[in-house]
C-alpha cells in the first residue's frame, strides 16, 4: 500500500497533467520556426506582446534582449513569425514544467499497468 504522503503526491502530478499538456503545446509554438507548417496557424498570430525583425536581431542582439525586460520576442522574416526569443530563466521553467509532463504521463501510464497486474505471492513464484 503506497505511502499516503507519495499518493496524495502522484495524484498531485496526475492533476496537473492537463495543464502540463497545455504547457507542452504552447512550447511547441516557441520552439518551432515554421509555425504555418506545423499548426495551420495564420502567420500573423502572433505569441509574444514583443516583436523584431530577424534584420533588428542581428544588428544588436543584446539590446534586444535588453529592452525585452525579459518578456519573450517573436522574431519576424518578412512580417511573418519565424522564432520565438525567450529569456533563459522562462526557457528553463518551461523544460522544467515538461519534465513534469513527462513523469506524469508515466505515473499515468503505469496506474493504468496497475490496473491489468495480477496480485502473485512470494509462494507462487
Amino acid at each position: 500500500k503506497p505511502v499516503p504522503f507519495l499518493r496524495d503526491k502522484m495524484a498531485c502530478r496526475v492533476a496537473h497533467f492537463r495543464s502540463l499538456l497545455a504547457i507542452k503545446n504552447w512550447l511547441n509554438f516557441i520552439v518551432s520556426a515554421k509555425l504555418s507548417a506545423i499548426f495551420s496557424l495564420n502567420m500573423n498570430t502572433l505569441f509574444s506582446a514583443l516583436s523584431a525583425s530577424v534584420s533588428e536581431l542581428k544588428k544588436n542582439p543584446s539590446q534586444l534582449i535588453e529592452e525585452s525586460e525579459g518578456e519573450s520576442i517573436a522574431i519576424l522574416n518578412h512580417n511573418k513569425p519565424t522564432a520565438y526569443l525567450v529569456p533563459a530563466e522562462k526557457y528553463e521553467r518551461m523544460m522544467e514544467e515538461l519534465d513534469d509532463l513527462n513523469i506524469s504521463r508515466i505515473i499515468h501510464e503505469r496506474e493504468e499497468e496497475k490496473k491489468l497486474a495480477k496480485e502473485v505471492s512470494l509462494d507462487d513464484l
